[in-house]
Formats: structure tokens, sequence, C-alpha cells
């Protein structure tokens, strides 16, 4: 929404541009006028929205719609939902070596992938803890993937990082099922992911920068952990303190478990919604 409130797409950006040629100027309002004339005033000479309603899915996505001055009347902010059928709860809570560490997101700088190689690093070659690291994404931007595969290669990772471009989404929920500890060190100021829901669900551990919403739905050392922006070497530590008192870590994973029954179930949130049109 905030990205169509200051951009208002490529028709009135394009009227809205102002030429130093005269001619052009004089081109551009003639165009803009009989597009106006042919659509019976549907499609105005000049941008304007009305005042809207509006839900989001995280308070973020709403502090960034008002920052940008998005003309809002009815707002809510509503969580995204998960089916919890297609991501059941693990079985197996006792953490046993190596540890399992999964990171999903596309190899774009702003999802921060690099630093989970970093964090894997961090507990293999210098705390000693043997661990496995599965990458799961899409490589959107290729400079970066050759930034990811060199670390592998420059800190000798190649037997504990496995990489996944693509899979299928009940393949996604084993994943989250086999593993320890989901790494989300996104560092997006905008969105709302729906990993660590599914991540939480599954009984698979949050360790986050708290970006993406994920702030919001993770109570710190409660029912996640919320780390510094960057400080992928605090999560390792965390990890290390994990190992050490595994009652932590299976009454954490829990928690999460049952604060997504309550809250981010999907049939909760498709009341919240249907709510919202009717109220609307």
């Amino acid at each position: 929404m905030k990205w169509a409130w200051e951009h208002h797409g490529p028709w009135y950006t394009m009227i809205d541009y102002q030429s130093n040629s005269k001619l052009k100027r004089i081109i551009k309002d003639s165009l803009s006028s009989i597009v106006n004339f042919l659509s019976g005033n549907l499609i105005k000479k000049r941008f304007q929205w009305p005042v809207i309603n509006a839900y989001f899915n995280s308070h973020l996505n709403l502090d960034n719609a008002t920052q940008a001055n998005v003309p809002l009347n009815k707002y809510q902010v509503i969580y995204s939902g998960i089916d919890l059928s297609e991501f059941p709860y693990k079985e197996n809570q006792v953490l046993a070596l190596p540890l399992k560490i999964i990171s999903p997101g596309r190899f774009v700088p702003l999802k921060g992938i690099v630093d989970s190689v970093k964090l894997i690093n961090e507990l293999v070659k210098k705390k000693n803890i043997p661990a496995k690291l599965t990458l799961i994404g899409v490589a959107r931007n290729i400079s970066y993937l050759h930034e990811i595969l060199e670390l592998i290669k420059e800190k000798h990772l190649e037997n504990d990082v496995e990489i996944i471009d693509f899979i299928k989404h009940d393949e996604m929920s084993k994943l989250y099922q086999s593993s320890d500890f989901c790494f989300f060190p996104s560092y997006h100021k905008s969105g709302f992911s729906r990993v660590p829901l599914e991540a939480m669900a599954s009984g698979c551990l949050v360790l986050t920068y708290g970006n993406e919403g994920s702030n919001e739905v993770i109570r710190n050392r409660e029912t996640g952990f919320i780390i510094p922006e960057g400080e992928y070497s605090v999560a390792a530590d965390l990890i290390e303190e994990l190992l050490r008192h595994p009652n932590l870590y299976i009454g954490i994973i829990n928690s999460s478990r049952q604060e997504i029954e309550q809250k981010y179930d999907m049939d909760n949130y498709v009341n919240q919604i249907e709510s919202f049109l009717l109220d609307s």
C-alpha cells in the first residue's frame, strides 16, 4: 500500500512528471484529457485516492502506511494465519548433535542469508558444536548467491551447509519438523513473513532479528528469541545456552506452539477478516 501510494503506478507517474519541454507538456495534458473523457471520468487527470478502509498483516506495515500519509478511515491489524494441519507439531523434542538449523528466504541481501552461514561457522568452527544448515530459497540475486557460496568455501563449510532452491509445501513442513532451530536473519523493514509462524507451529525454535513483523509475534525468551540485528554470534551463544539447558528449549517450543494455536490458526484469521469486511 505504501508503495502504491508513493508511486501511483506508471500512468499517474507519467502524468505527474513535469517535463521541461513545452511540447511534451501539451501532448501529455491532451492525452490525459482524452483518456479522462473516454473512460467517462473514471481515469482521472490527476492521481487521487479516496479515504479507504484497510487491514494490515502487521503493525510494521500499518506504521509504514501512516508515515507515508496514506488516507485511512477504518483500519485494523490482522496477523496472517496458518493451517495447523499442514504444520503439525514434532514429537521428538530432544536436542541431539549435529544440530539442524533451517533458514528459509530468497537469496537477496535484505534477507540476510549470509548471516546464516556466519552463524554455522560460529557454531562449528569456533564453538566446536556440530551443526548442519539448510538454506532454502530462490536465487533472485546471482551475485549475492555467489557471495554465499564463496563464504561457504572460504570457511570450509561445504559438508555443513545444504542449499535447496525449491521445495514443495508439504516438504517444507517436514523440514521444519526435522529441524531444531529456524534462523530468520531478515533485514527487511516491511512485510510480514509467515516463516516464524510456520516454524513455531512445527516445534522449530525461532531466532530472529525481529524484522518483517517477527518481533510482533514472538515474545523474547518465551516463544523464541529476538536478537540484535546482525548479531549472529548472539544467536550462537543462545544455541549453546539451550544445549546446556534442554528444558528451556522444550519449554519455549511448547509455548510457541500454544501461541500459534491460540492466536494464529487459519480459522481465527478468516473470522477476523470476515468481521472486518462486514464492519466496513
